[in-house]
């Protein structure tokens, strides 16, 4: 046998059925404010409300009352024979009608079947309840389809309209249900029949029913007499459930049972297989109901930072007398001076000279002029005082875990969205940092936002997923689960999911901007989009190409990137420790690294005295000089005095310190993939290697030219870095 769904299932099931009506008056609540306040309008209200309060007055007589319990009459047991059934579940004699439900573990007089969406029977004294609560809830249903209507066939793309139209399906298929199980119901109490017997009735060679008297008769076994109380849910009905009116010709007692012969009698309406229906049932009830109470939530968010934002625009209008487009940039660590906060500063130098309202969130510390102050010192960029910096501190949300990284990163990307439009509601929000699951966060919120994102490079990209599979090592793929056949195919199921999921989010994006051919090629592929530019982003060359390039930087390798675990640094001390071992003493004696970087937080913190630890041990110190945060213009002395540009990153998506580099007169080395092979380094301007040998012996190359081929090499350089000017990104850059 069966066992029933637990107690806490079936009343988290009653209660969501409770407040799925609930939330269906409340929608039709908020629609009928729209309309003008005239007639039809409070006929719709009287019509809502009265309906409303007739079904929940029946939801909740379902509940109170009993529905029927057979009297205790010791004198029918011990007795030879008897006219009636004995249970021994419950050890009491069962009258005609009555059965033994399993779900409620006793018996119920007439019963008809046992109800999910109240978790009770229904019996002798709350079938009439239940028959008018399924026929209110059939109106309800209907009413609520018809003030969806218009939604449905609205067929405008917006998140809205969405939402309504599943709502509208829901709605439909409900009342659709509804009306099938209503006029099933109608038809067994015109011929005063239960469920049980109806199925009893099917099974069996017999058809004849004696309790059916006539409709009139029988509608009155159950609604009473008083045709005026036949709406109320209130006990009307004739009798006591123990015995019950019968044709005239049919008028004789049950045959006789011996109780040494007689078995508990259990009918298939509460058998195995029915039980697990119920329970299935229940458990799809739940997901739907939840669903529901998912979309409530985010019709009210959605209405409440609405609210918000035409509070704001409306203060905005008293105070200036007018309002401006709000834009909102995602950007944490703006105050990081690397390749993507300069993306972010070019933007908002063209835009502050716009009619714009703008915005950036951000976790820094710093102050607003901290800020500023910083910007025109590395980029050389000046701000203007009226761009807010939105502070929401919780960066703890985008640091990675050292598990499942992209898994966290996801859910706190989503979470730090959220926070972020607590804080403040744009018209537009721009994405330029790569927080891509915080645009569906957006777009089911806030109505009407339009969404635009600078790809520097994908979440989780084709690439990463064939690293995978090929069970190569690398950062993000460790070597015991590479030599792993099964933990490599759950990776591969792990990174197909979010590679699903990042697909996804390039539904709710408006406009997409890419970096690089290699991003590009991704993006497209992965999102599928229409609305994608290439546009490299702005590289300081004008400075370093209006400056001579020194002659004395022989034998000086420049390393410009943030001090991350993917830019491999460590492969850079690697290649120093090769050159100075196989170069002659006199030429590796000159062979100097100056290792440059911006250093973000704690990770990168650690990662830098790393790095220096590694220099101590393999006694670098001579070779190889680290430097952290410098300011640009010592950046670009270094620059200027160096001969070779060193790059050891894997699939760098750009790469502007490459740009900068070409810029300076040096001859730059990089990894063979992705920005550098499709974009910078093209047509030979520069050296691509893979492994840490070739980083070698490109180097010996370079060392080894005459002047005239080094001349050559920057000219070639120099004339690649002016593609991608800050000039040429100005020009290019449109919102």
């Amino acid at each position: 046998m069966g066992s029933p769904a637990p107690l806490w299932v079936r009343r988290l099931h009653v209660c969501l059925s409770a407040f799925g009506f609930s939330c269906l008056y409340s929608l039709n609540i908020v629609k009928l404010q729209h309309q003008q306040k005239e007639w039809p309008y409070y006929l719709q209200l009287i019509i809502l409300n009265v309906n409303a309060i007739m079904l929940a007055w029946s939801f909740f007589a379902l509940l109170i009352i009993d529905p029927g319990k057979p009297r205790q009459s010791d004198e029918f047991v011990g007795l030879p024979q008897v006219r009636k059934w004995f249970c021994y579940d419950c050890k009491t004699v069962k009258p005609e009608r009555c059965h033994h439900c399993s779900i409620c573990k006793r018996c119920i007089l007439q019963m008809d079947h046992h109800c999910p969406w109240i978790n009770t029977c229904i019996g002798f004294n709350n079938r009439k309840q239940f028959i008018l609560l399924v026929f209110y809830a059939t109106i309800h249903t209907l009413i609520t389809g018809i003030y969806n209507l218009q939604y449905a066939m609205n067929l405008t793309k917006s998140i809205q309209n969405f939402i309504y139209q599943i709502i509208y399906v829901f709605d439909v298929i409900i009342f659709l249900l509804l009306v099938i199980f209503l006029k099933y119901h109608i038809e067994l109490l015109c011929k005063n029949m239960t469920t049980i017997e109806d199925i009893i009735r099917q099974q069996s060679e017999t058809s004849v029913n004696i309790y059916d008297l006539s409709i009139r008769e029988n509608v009155n076994q159950i609604f009473g007499t008083e045709l005026w109380l036949y709406l109320l849910p209130i006990k009307t009905n004739i009798g006591d459930g123990h015995e019950f009116a019968k044709k005239q010709d049919e008028k004789r007692a049950p045959p006789l049972i011996s109780t040494q012969q007689v078995e508990t009698y259990e009918h298939p309406i509460i058998s195995n297989i029915v039980i697990q229906c119920i329970n299935y049932f229940m458990i799809f009830q739940i997901v739907v109901f939840l669903f529901l109470l998912f979309i409530i939530v985010i019709l009210l968010a959605r209405q409440s930072f609405n609210n918000k934002r035409i509070r704001r625009k409306q203060q905005e209008i008293q105070i200036y007398q007018e309002t401006k487009t709000s834009i909102a940039f995602l950007h944490p660590y703006c105050n990081s001076g690397a390749g993507g906060e300069k993306v972010l500063m070019s933007i908002l130098k063209q835009l502050q000279e716009q009619q714009y309202q703008i915005a950036v969130y951000s976790c820094e510390l710093a102050s607003d002029e901290e800020i500023r102050s910083k910007t025109q010192h590395r980029f050389n960029i000046q701000l203007k005082s009226d761009i807010q910096f939105i502070r929401v501190y919780e960066d703890y949300l985008l640091r990675p875990a050292k598990r499942f990284t992209m898994f966290f990163q996801i859910l706190g990307q989503m979470v730090y969205s959220y926070k972020c439009l607590k804080k403040y509601q744009p018209d537009i929000l721009f994405d330029t940092i790569g927080l891509p699951f915080s645009y569906i966060i957006f777009k089911l919120l806030l109505p009407n936002v339009k969404i635009y994102a600078y790809v520097h490079y994908p979440f989780i990209s084709t690439d990463m997923i064939e690293q995978v599979e090929q069970k190569q090592v690398r950062y993000n793929n460790q070597e015991n689960i590479s030599k792993s056949t099964t933990q490599t195919k759950l990776k591969l199921y792990y990174y197909q999911i979010l590679f699903a999921f990042y697909q996804f989010q390039g539904r709710f994006v408006d406009n997409v901007y890419v970096n690089s051919s290699w991003t590009y090629n991704h993006i497209i592929q992965t999102w599928k989009s229409s609305n994608i530019l290439k546009l490299y982003p702005p590289c300081s060359v004008e400075q370093l190409m209006k400056r001579k390039i020194q002659s004395d930087k022989k034998f000086t390798i420049v390393s410009l990137a943030q001090f991350r675990p993917e830019k491999l640094h460590k492969q850079q001390l690697e290649i120093i420790q090769c050159l100075a071992e196989k170069l002659p003493k006199e030429v590796s004696d000159h062979v100097h690294l100056k290792m440059m970087g911006s250093v973000r937080g704690q990770d990168d913190e650690l990662l830098f005295a790393e790095l220096q630890d590694i220099v101590r041990e393999k006694k670098l110190e001579n070779h190889v000089t680290l430097y952290k945060n410098l300011p640009y213009d010592q950046i670009i002395q270094h620059i200027l005095s160096s001969l070779i540009g060193l790059h050891t990153m894997e699939y760098e998506h750009f790469g502007i310190s490459l740009v900068e580099m070409l810029a300076g007169g040096l001859i730059v080395v990089a990894h063979d993939s992705a920005g550098p092979k499709e974009d910078i380094l093209r047509d030979r301007v520069g050296f691509l290697c893979e492994e840490v040998e070739d980083y070698v012996l490109s180097i010996v190359q370079i060392l080894q030219m005459n002047d005239f081929e080094i001349q050559q090499m920057q000219t070639q350089g120099r004339k690649r870095a002016q593609q991608f000017s800050e000039e040429s990104f100005a020009r290019q850059f449109k919102l």
